[in-house]
């Protein structure tokens, strides 16, 4: 695991700001958009997710809900 970053001080109006090193580390850049998503298996804990990333989650979630979805016969003869 890799040291972390910080502390950060959140803003007046809840922003914050990343670190360049760590923006670098993860292929963002300034105007590039992400989630911020509190994360289900650790409480108090934040992730920030690159929107290209939550894209390719939700579409691999869709399609195993295609995959275990029964098709239903809709022939009514």
């Amino acid at each position: 695991m890799q040291p972390p970053y910080g502390p950060i001080k959140i803003g007046a109006n809840g922003q914050i700001t990343l670190p360049a090193q760590l923006l670098k580390q993860i292929d963002l850049a300034p105007h590039d958009s992400v989630f911020v998503i509190k994360a289900e298996d650790t409480e108090d804990t934040l992730m920030v997710v690159p929107v290209e990333i939550l894209v390719r989650w939700l579409e691999a979630g869709r399609r195993q809900d295609v995959q275990r979805t029964p098709i239903e016969d809709t022939d009514s003869t």
